[in-house]
């Protein structure tokens, strides 16, 4: 626990103890987020024909992921749809998509 002082009125909390006992439960926090995520990743592989909104805009178009919804919303990529959680397509989906549709408009814009 930490000690407290009284100063004038203020309690003054000394940050070494504070530090001491903030530092175990970030770490903790941060393990579990990762072991989240890695679990996550290791669902995904199960699917490998799913693409989701961040890979598609990651790996795909190198952009925002806010640009892939944009792209959904203005019509120039079609509807996602939702598995489990996320967000995505079947790549075959995509792949047909893009093939009918030229992307040349939206993927590169005239500045």
């Amino acid at each position: 626990m930490t000690q407290e002082q009284k100063f004038n009125g203020v309690t003054l909390i000394n940050t070494n103890d504070l530090l001491a006992e903030l530092i175990p439960a970030i770490h903790e926090a941060v393990e579990n987020k990762f072991c989240e995520l890695y679990k996550e990743e290791n669902v995904w592989a199960k699917y490998p024909d799913f693409i989701t909104v961040n890979l598609l805009a990651k790996e795909y178009f190198n952009v925002h992921v806010r640009t892939v919804v944009n792209w959904v919303n203005h019509g120039d990529l079609p509807p996602a749809s939702r598995f489990k959680t996320v967000r995505g397509w079947q790549k075959n989906v995509i792949r047909d998509y893009l093939e009918k549709h030229p992307v040349e408009k939206w993927l590169n814009p005239p500045h």
